[in-house]
Order: structure tokens, then sequence, then C-alpha cells
């Protein structure tokens, strides 16, 4: 008798569990399609850039600038490395939301001087200081500008300010607000817009990653680099956490006070992505694919008021977590733009549709605090 109860007990627990890992399912992310048409540039060759772009594209960190490019040579101003850290938080909404506060309404007449990148800047760098990623010390060293600056800009801002004047429709006061946004635009060129340097970008990214700083006997990697002795001395013990976290590696020269490319400051974001996410409430897992079951279904289009009936493939796709675990994940082709959801997914340096899954294939993907698959990636180094 015994023996039969333990028997029942046993096929009741390995029903209960099938049933837990049948019902859990995460469905795909809508808007991910126009997502993917701003990844893979055609200036990046390098596949583990690549690889390291597309992680850092799909979570909307870092942005094209046009054309399928990236310009990953190109030096970094101030104002975009503040921009890179502070998506990086997942605060982009808010900064826009900050540089839309800052607008100034100020009537210059039918004249707009200041424009929507201006107020862009602003707001991303009102964020990162509302979250502490710039000090009120390094702010003001930032917007200090020197004589000889000065003096260009006054020079720069006097010939503008003559176009404007010969306009007779334009009232003194107009012409006084001409003259003070020209003067904010103008400084900013000579501050935020000024190129960043490798030491303040990796304290400003030190900050984001609450690093804790190493002192006494364990801060001993830091002096591997010949230059060790030009990074202030108040920073040392930042930089060293950050190469004990292995942000940064102890190659010959730090170069701190040199300015710092798109692509360096790219493949750094990318080797604490995950460890951000996972701080934003993301969830990790890794896992097999065991099977694909594609579905044509038929759902009626109420958005164009015709209700007409549309054909949905909606993918299931089912994974079997290192946990062991079972999970669906739910695609759907849909030409109803709201039915439409799915996933970029990278494979080899390349990125595509959920559509390129296939059974057996080993992935890592990323869920977000809503339960929806933002992305996925072919773990295996080549899968063809």
């Amino acid at each position: 008798m015994r023996k039969i109860t333990s028997i029942i007990l046993a096929l009741i627990v390995i029903m209960n569990t099938h049933i837990s890992m049948a019902i859990t399912q995460y469905q795909g992310v809508s808007g991910y399609k126009e997502l993917h048409k701003g990844m893979e540039f055609v200036d990046v060759s390098n596949r583990g850039d690549k690889v390291s772009l597309n992680r850092l594209v799909a979570f909307s960190i870092v942005k094209g600038m046009g054309n399928d490019k990236f310009y990953p040579n190109r030096r970094v101003s101030k104002e975009e490395a503040i921009a890179f850290l502070v998506r990086l938080q997942g605060l982009e909404e808010m900064a826009q939301k900050e540089g839309e506060n800052l607008i100034d309404n100020t009537d210059t007449s039918y004249y707009r001087i200041l424009g929507p990148s201006y107020y862009w800047s602003l707001g991303y760098i009102q964020t990162a200081k509302n979250n502490g990623i710039i000090t009120s010390e390094e702010e003001q060293l930032i917007e200090n500008i020197n004589e000889s600056n000065q003096e260009s800009l006054e020079i720069q801002l006097e010939k503008q300010m003559m176009n404007y004047e010969k306009n007779l429709d334009i009232t003194e006061e107009q012409l006084k607000n001409i003259e003070e946004q020209l003067k904010s635009k103008f400084e900013k060129a000579y501050t935020w817009q000024g190129y960043v340097s490798r030491e303040q970008f990796f304290i400003w990214m030190a900050r984001v990653l609450d690093i804790e700083p190493v002192n006494g006997e364990s801060q001993n990697m830091v002096y591997k680099y010949r230059d060790w002795s030009q990074i202030s001395t108040a920073n040392i013990p930042y930089i060293e956490g950050l190469i004990k976290e292995g942000i940064l590696e102890t190659d010959n020269k730090f170069n701190p006070k040199g300015s710092i490319t798109r692509i360096e400051i790219a493949r750094a974001l990318d080797k604490v992505l995950d460890k951000v996410l996972l701080d934003r409430g993301y969830n990790i897992y890794t896992g097999e694919i065991t099977d694909i079951d594609d579905t044509i279904i038929t759902e009626t289009n109420t958005s164009n008021y015709s209700n007409d009936t549309v054909n949905t493939l909606n993918r299931t796709i089912e994974v079997k977590n290192d946990n062991y675990i079972f999970v669906n994940i739910i695609a759907k082709e849909s030409p109803i733009p709201r039915n439409d959801m799915g996933f970029i997914v990278e494979k080899n340096g390349r990125t595509y549709s959920p559509n390129v899954l296939k059974k057996g294939y080993y992935i890592k993907y990323y869920v977000t605090e809503e339960g929806k698959v933002a992305f996925a990636q072919l773990v295996d180094e080549f899968i063809f």
C-alpha cells in the first residue's frame, strides 16, 4: 500500500511540475522591427564589435548617426558620453522629459536660435546630475571658459548679432533674447561639446556601476599603467576598482587625459550590459530550443474600421532553460501593427527576426520586468 501511495505522489509531483512548466510563457515586444532597421552598421567590420553593438542597439543604449553608420573612431564629446551612460541606466525617457521642461520659449521674433539637439543635451545633462553621475564640482569645471576661449566666443557672438541687427522688424527686447540664446549656444561648444577625457568617462561610469573605491594594499593593478601618475589622485581608487571588475585592462598605457572613441565606449558598455540590465529588473536565461510550432491564426483588423480578417503567423518557441524549466516564447508576424510582436535575434554578428531560430539552438534571452522577451542571442560561437 505504501509503495502504491509513493508512486501516486511521485506522479502528482511530475504532473504538477509539467503543468508549471507549460504555463511559463513570454511574449515578444512590439516595435522591434523599427529598432532592427537601425542596426548593422556598414562602417564596423570587426565581428566582436558587431556583436557588442547589436546588443547595445537592441536595448537603445547606443545609436547610429545616419546612413547606416556608427562612426566608430569618432571622438566622443562630454554630452555624448553622458547620453550613453544615461541610456545605459534606462533613463532616456526621463532625459527627454527633462529636455522638454527646459525649453526656453523667450520671444526671438520668428528666429529659432536653439534647436532640438540643444535641449536634448540639456535633458541628458540634467538627468545625469539628478542621478549622481556628474558632481557639482565637475559641472563647474566643465562650464568654466578660459579667457582665450571667452574672447573667441565674444567675437563670434558679435559677428552673428550683426546679421540680426540688420532686421529693423526686430524689437530691442527680441534682440536681447536672441543674444542670450546665441551666447548659450556658443558656450556649449566650449564646454559640453568638448571631447571627454578617458579618465572622466570612466569615473562617470564607475558612479553608474556603484564601483567601490580600492585603497591600501589591494590598490596595485593601476600602477601597471606606465602613465598612472597622470591620473588624478582622487580617481585612482575608482580606476583600480574598474580594473578589478574587468572593465579596464592594464595593457601598457591608460592615457587618462586623452580622448575616447565611440567604439571604445561601446566595448566598455557591453562588458557591463548584463549586470546593469539585471539591476534594472531584467531576467536573463540560457537554454536549448526543444521545439518550434508555427501556426497561422486569423485575426480581425479593427484598427482601420473595416473589420477585415488577416492571417497572422503565431510562432511558439519552446525552450528548456539550464534550470530544466520549460518556457514558451511567443512571436507574432501580423499585418496589424499592434499585434506584431517579436524580438531581435543576434547570430554570428548579424541580426534577424525570431524566424531564424531553429530547434537545437542554444540561446541566451532577455526578459523585461513585464515578462516580454526583448532580445535573444545564439550562444554557440558559430551556428549556420
